[in-house]
């Protein structure tokens, strides 16, 4: 898996599988950055080549609702997820759940935008 850091270049999505991974923001003056992981078609069974835009939808899903806050769907997203890719992503999906067992008994507010602020 090649992680990229900013905007993945025109194109690269039409050839591999292009996934959100976090937004990061280091300092208060900068601008979040969001990091991207690339797989090939390599990178997955051969079983699962034909699977790879469904998975690559619920990985999305997964994102957008995790910026929502909706926990449960994002757990359930999340064990369905784990093993696939060839379990390139599942390092990745362990810490996003352990976060979000961490965020279920926090109260973020509704103004809360998913972003991992290091500033």
């Amino acid at each position: 898996m090649q992680i990229i850091f900013g905007e993945p270049p025109e194109g690269l999505s039409e050839k591999y599988i292009v996934l959100e991974l976090d937004t990061i923001q280091y300092t208060k003056d900068s601008d979040p950055i969001t990091a991207y992981c690339v797989i090939s078609g390599e990178q997955v069974a051969l079983e699962e080549v034909s699977l790879l835009k469904q998975y690559a939808k619920t990985h999305h899903a997964l994102m957008n609702n995790y910026r929502k806050q909706n926990w449960n769907f994002c757990e359930q997203a999340i064990d369905s997820l784990k093993g696939k890719f060839k379990g390139e992503m599942d390092s990745f999906y362990n810490v996003l759940k352990l976060r979000i067992q961490k965020h279920k008994k926090e109260f973020l507010g509704n103004d809360w935008d998913g972003v991992l602020k290091y500033c």
